[in-house]
């Protein structure tokens, strides 16, 4: 069960509420990137800015994403055809060091936590303002109907 200001916002195991977190205090708490936004046709066009694309052909209407920051490859380029990259984002700061990865903060439409290697980081040069370009696949990414 989490609680959010004195209430409950979400009660299910632990895997349930890290997969499909429905706030975003929840989203943080459990270390995942959440949109809002509209889905139709297999894509989601987010609140902020962008769109990412779904394996979910027949969800419509609100939804939440959640993408775990792991299933997010960072490229210094306009990723091929083959990948779906976001236009170009910003990379603001390093987060902190988890085990063997780096989690970085990137700016843009959407914005994300990013985790990648150290040495991913220095082939990369992946320093603050450094524009990136964010992939995913559609496989990895979890959308949702919105029920708040």
């Amino acid at each position: 069960m989490v609680l959010e200001s004195g209430r409950i916002v979400q009660q299910g195991s632990p895997y349930d509420i890290a997969a499909r977190p429905v706030t975003d205090y929840v989203a943080t708490l459990v270390g995942v990137n959440l949109y809002p936004g509209v889905a139709a046709g297999g894509r989601v066009e987010l609140d902020g800015g962008g769109t990412i694309v779904i394996g979910d052909t027949a969800l419509t209407g609100r939804a939440l994403v959640a993408v775990r920051p792991s299933a997010i490859t960072v490229y210094t380029f306009a990723a091929g055809s083959g990948q779906r990259a976001q236009p170009v984002a910003r990379a603001n700061r390093r987060t902190g060091a988890l085990g063997d990865r780096i989690r970085l903060s990137v700016s843009g439409s959407p914005g994300a936590l990013v985790d990648v290697t150290p040495p991913a980081v220095a082939e990369l040069g992946l320093a603050r303002g450094r524009d990136v370009w964010l992939a995913t696949k559609a496989t990895e990414v979890d959308a949702y109907p919105d029920q708040r």
